[in-house]
C-alpha cells in the first residue's frame, strides 16, 4: 500500500500518542486503550521490558513491542513455542488448501463465482483496475451483499483422506462510511473492491466493515485460517475465535478484544507492510467452521482497533440478496484505481500444521510396485527361496504445502547386511488415499555405496507445487549374495534373518537456509530368507549402521 508524503509527516506528528497507545496496550491484560490507563494508574502494568529483552536484538521496535504484547494472554500462543507443530484431529479437524484461482491450470474443477446482493446500479467494474468489480456503499444493503465462490477450496481432514471441494460465501454484514482517504474526492470515498480470482478484498479509507464467511461443505470443524496482508494502522477481529497463533518474531499485534493489528516499521512513523509470504506478518486463528464472523478496520494508522464503537462491528442478519452475476453482466463503468487497504483470507503458508515427522515407515515386500501396506509391503517379511530378490521401501506421507515449504526432504539407509547386495532405486509417489505408483526418481538425487543408499529431493523439486501431498515410496531392489549368512534352523531348513532400519530428513524451510539435519530413525524391518540344508561355517552378524552423514 502506498501513502503521501502529506500522510506520512501527519502520521509521524502523531508519534508520542502511538508509542504511548502501544505501551499501554502491552500492559494490559484486556488490551483495551481505556483500561490501560486504568491498570497503569493501579500498578498492573505487565514487565514489557523484562520480554523485550529476551527478544532478538535484530528485532525492530515494532516487531519487540507486537512480541511482548502476545505475552502472558489467554487463547494466543507463539506458534514456535508448539515446536512448530500442530496435531491434526489434536489440535484442530482439519484445514483449508486455497489454490491460485487467478491461474486457470490450478483451479478446482467446477470453480466459479457470482455476486449478488443491491443493484445492478451499486455494480461497476473499474476501468483502471481490470479483473475486480467494485459496489458502492448502501445501508440498506447490510447483510444482504457479497460475493459466492464455488468450488474455490479444498478441505484435508486429519486423516488426509481425499480432500473435498469446498465453497464460501463472504458477506458484508456491516461497515461504517469511510471519512478520509489520501488522493481521493469525497464522491469516490464510498466503494469497496471485490476480487472474483482472490478471496480477499479492498476497502477504501477508514472505518470498519464486518463480514460473515460460510464455508459450504464443511459443517461444525475446527479449523486454522489466516489473514494475510495485515499492515500496520490495520487491524482484524474474530470475535469467535477459539485460538489464535503467530511467529516469532512477529509484525502482528495483539491489541486485546480478539483484535490484531499490524506492527510499525523500522522508524515508527513509516508504514511496515506486511507481505502474504513474510512469516514475520503470519498470525492465524482457529474457528469453527460454522461460525466465522470477522471485522476489518482502519484507522489513521493509529493503535486504536479496540476503540472503534460497538455497534459499528455487530452483524446484521445474513440474507444474501438477488443474484447480479459475473464482472461481464456488470455495464457501469468507473474510473478508480488502486485504494490499498487490502486483506485476504488463505491458507497458514508458514505455519507446519502436522507432525515433523510425517508418518515416516520401513516395510519389505516381494514386488517393486505393490500399493498396500499389510499385503504388498509388511514389517516381517519371508523370502520364500535362497538368493530370492526382495525391496525395502521406506515410505512417508508429504502433506499439502505451498511451493518451497521443505528445504531438505530424504532418506539415508546405511544399515544393508554385508550378505545383501543393493540394486537400483526408485522413487514413486502415490496419491494421499494410496492407489497407483508413479515413478518420480527424477525429482530426487540417489547415490549408492557398497552397502549404503541415500536418496535426497533436488533442491527445484522442492520449489514445485506437484512435489507435495501424496506418499512417496523410496524403493530399494536387493539381493542375498555368496556371503548371506544362513545361520539358523528352522525344520528341515536354514534361514537368515536381516534387520534393517532406515534414517530420515524432513526438514521446513527456516528464515535463513540451515545445514542438513538427519531427523531420526524408521521402524525396524525383520526379513526371513529362506536357505539351504547346510548353513554357511561362518557367522555374519548384521550390520550395525553408522548413520547418515
Amino acid at each position: 500500500m502506498q501513502e503521501t508524503e502529506l500522510h506520512v509527516k501527519k502520521r509521524r506528528k502523531r508519534y508520542l500518542t502511538l508509542l504511548t497507545v502501544m505501551l499501554m496496550m502491552a500492559g494490559c491484560g484486556a488490551g483495551l486503550a481505556g483500561s490501560s490507563s486504568q491498570a497503569l494508574a493501579k500498578g498492573k502494568q505487565r514487565d514489557f521490558n523484562s520480554v523485550v529483552a529476551k527478544n532478538s536484538k535484530n528485532f525492530t521496535k515494532g516487531e519487540k513491542l507486537a512480541d511482548a504484547s502476545w505475552t502472558g494472554r489467554k487463547y494466543v500462543h507463539s506458534f514456535d513455542a508448539r515446536n512448530g507443530e500442530m496435531i491434526p484431529g489434536k489440535d484442530f479437524d482439519g484445514y483449508l488448501k486455497f489454490p491460485n484461482l487467478k491461474k486457470a491450470s490450478s483451479r478446482p474443477k467446477g470453480f466459479s463465482y457470482y455476486l449478488f446482493g443491491g443493484t445492478k446500479s451499486n455494480w461497476s467494474v473499474d476501468t483502471a483496475k481490470s479483473g475486480t468489480v467494485l459496489y458502492k456503499y448502501s445501508d440498506k444493503d447490510k447483510g444482504h451483499i457479497g460475493i459466492y465462490y464455488k468450488n474455490a477450496a479444498y478441505y484435508y481432514d486429519k486423516d488426509m483422506k481425499k480432500p473435498k471441494l469446498v465453497s464460501l460465501r463472504l458477506t458484508m454484514t456491516n461497515w461504517t462510511d469511510p471519512s478520509w482517504t489520501w488522493g481521493a474526492t469525497n464522491g469516490s470515498l464510498h466503494y469497496f473492491r471485490f476480487h472474483p480470482h482472490k478471496i480477499g478484498f479492498n476497502a477504501r479509507g477508514d472505518g470498519v466493515v464486518v463480514f460473515h464467511v460460510d464455508i459450504i461443505g464443511v459443517k461444525n470443524k475446527k479449523i486454522p485460517l489466516s489473514f494475510w496482508d495485515l499492515d500496520y494502522g490495520q487491524h482484524i477481529r474474530v470475535p469467535k475465535l477459539i485460538e489464535a497463533y503467530h511467529r516469532t518474531p512477529t509484525k502482528v499485534v495483539y491489541e486485546g478484544g480478539h483484535w490484531f493489528g499490524g506492527a510499525p516499521g523500522k522508524s515508527m512513523g513509516i508504514q511496515g507492510t506486511v507481505h502474504s509470504d513474510d512469516p514475520k506478518g503470519m498470525f492465524a486463528v482457529k474457528v469453527n467452521s460454522n461460525n466465522l464472523d470477522f471485522s476489518y478496520g482502519r484507522n489513521s494508522h493509529e493503535y486504536e482497533g479496540t476503540k472503534f464503537e460497538k455497534d459499528k462491528q455487530r452483524s446484521y442478519p445474513v440474507k444474501p440478496g438477488a443474484t447480479i452475476g459475473k464482472i461481464s453482466d456488470i455495464k457501469k463503468k468507473v474510473k478508480l484505481g488502486g485504494f490499498g487497504n487490502w486483506i485476504a483470507l488463505n491458507s497458514n503458508k508458514n505455519m507446519l500444521w502436522h507432525p515433523s515427522k510425517r508418518l515416516v515407515g520401513k516395510y519389505a515386500g516381494l514386488k517393486e510396485k505393490g500399493t498396500k501396506v499389510g499385503s504388498d509391503w509388511v514389517k516381517n517379511l519371508k523370502v520364500p527361496k535362497p538368493q530370492g530378490s526382495f525391496y525395502y521401501n521406506i515410505r512417508n506421507v508429504v502433506y499439502w504445502e505451498p511451493a518451497g515449504d521443505l528445504e531438505n526432504y530424504g532418506f539415508a539407509d546405511n544399515d544393508f547386511d554385508p550378505g545383501l547386495d543393493v540394486g537400483r532405486v526408485r522413487v514413486y509417489k502415490q496419491s494421499s488415499d494410496g492407489g497407483k505408483m508413479v515413478d518420480k526418481t527424477s525429482f530426487f538425487n540417489i547415490s549408492k555405496g557398497k552397502h549404503s543408499v541415500k536418496v535426497l529431493a533436488k533442491p527445484g523439486a522442492l520449489k514445485k507445487g506437484a512435489f507435495y501431498s501424496g506418499i512417496y515410496n523410496v524403493v530399494i531392489k536387493v539381493t542375498p549374495n555368496s556371503k548371506f549368512n544362513y545361520n539358523r534352523k528352522q525344520g528341515e531348513k536354514f534361514v537368515g534373518i536381516v534387520h534393517n532400519k532406515a534414517q530420515y530428513v524432513v526438514q521446513p524451510t527456516p528464515n535463513k537456509p540451515g545445514k542438513l539435519t538427519w531427523t531420526g530413525l524408521t521402524n525396524q524391518v525383520n526379513v526371513t530368507v529362506t536357505g539351504g540344508e547346510k548353513p554357511k561355517p561362518e557367522h555374519l552378524p548384521d550390520s550395525p549402521g553408522k548413520g547418515a552423514k
